[in-house]
């Protein structure tokens, strides 16, 4: 037998076999941040080299962290960009608690693209995000940055994959963590039994409408996921092209969640007037996919009692009967 082809397909094997184990904690420190390039050719490797899935026995993987040692200000143009992107404030004066991540996500492919990930997350999609902001960070301040996966892995009822990322911003001068987010990553089964259509004729029932005020609308193009990768890396596939997002079952490219997440924050900074001065902390969940182009309606719902500061928000498709995200955003203190 060729050795090579031997290789191909023992490798993911003993990935899954390593990781049944209990694992010693994988530090890597860059002096940089990662090359995008060198990021992609791990990647390939992994879609070769990886299975798709993991069994159901596998309930952990090993205790990856990825971080930057040499300490940084954002980057001036990648903001600038982001901020047109979302249509935030053109000089913003502190930076956008969506922007973080941004930066960040480089390390968390880092992460996920290490040969000791076990799992190839070609096509994955996001399932919620949750962050802390501690308090507003100036642009010219240094951070230092960091990536990890929590170990756990959460097998659904649906035969999907779930983990979560946890990525850190810490000051330089100081040593304090001022952003902390984690990010659910969801590998869906291929083989998920899809809901039966209704018969021909049957009535296909009356939509409710979404609740709270639409405070802005959106017309996105189809090139919305191109731009956004452009700022943090990701060049997820199902993001790119129709043909790319065709191979992992959607019919046109979809909308990155966190950018539609970004863009729904500064509606509400913008449109809403909500004043994000001071820290705050942000829950939300990604309720299905985006085929772009597309042309979204943004939300804010009633304030609520006892809640001081907490505002829930929501994105929906435009005939505004299905939601495409949801979240609450709460000031801290």
């Amino acid at each position: 037998m060729n050795p090579l082809f031997l290789l191909l397909l023992l490798a993911p094997l003993a990935v899954v076999a390593l990781v049944g184990r209990s694992p010693r904690r994988l530090r890597v420190h860059l002096r940089a941040w990662p090359s995008i390039a060198v990021l992609y050719i791990r990647a390939a490797s992994g879609m070769l080299l990886k299975p798709g899935r993991l069994p159901a026995t596998v309930t952990r993987v090993a205790p990856i962290e990825v971080s930057v040692g040499v300490a940084s200000e954002v980057d001036g143009q990648r903001l600038a960009n982001f901020q047109r992107l979302v249509q935030g404030p053109n000089h913003p004066q502190h930076v956008p608690i969506m922007y973080f991540i941004v930066e960040a996500f480089r390390l968390a492919m880092a992460v996920l693209f290490h040969p000791a990930f076990p799992v190839s997350v070609a096509g994955a999609v996001l399932a919620r995000y949750t962050l802390v902001l501690t308090r507003n960070v100036q642009v010219h301040e240094k951070l230092l940055h960091s990536c990890s996966v929590d170990t756990t892995v959460r097998h659904t009822d649906k035969g999907d994959i779930e983990f979560d990322l946890i990525s850190t911003a810490t000051t330089a001068a100081a040593g304090d963590v001022v952003w902390r987010s984690t990010l659910t990553i969801l590998l869906i089964n291929p083989k998920r039994v899809k809901a039966a259509k209704p018969a021909a004729g049957a009535s296909k029932g009356v939509g409710v409408k979404i609740s709270g005020e639409l405070i802005d609308t959106w017309h996105l193009g189809g090139d919305a996921g191109r731009r956004y990768a452009s700022l943090n890396g990701d060049y997820n596939p199902i993001h790119l092209f129709p043909i790319t997002a065709k191979l992992f079952g959607f019919r046109r490219p979809i909308a990155h969640a966190l950018f539609l997440l970004a863009r729904a924050v500064s509606a509400i900074e913008t449109k809403h007037g909500l004043d994000m001065k001071g820290g705050w902390e942000m829950e939300s969940e990604f309720k299905r996919p985006t085929l772009l182009p597309a042309t979204l309606g943004c939300y804010v719902g009633p304030k609520k009692e006892g809640a001081e500061g907490a505002i829930d928000f929501s994105i929906g498709t435009e005939d505004g009967l299905k939601e495409v995200l949801t979240g609450t955003l709460k000031r801290l203190g």
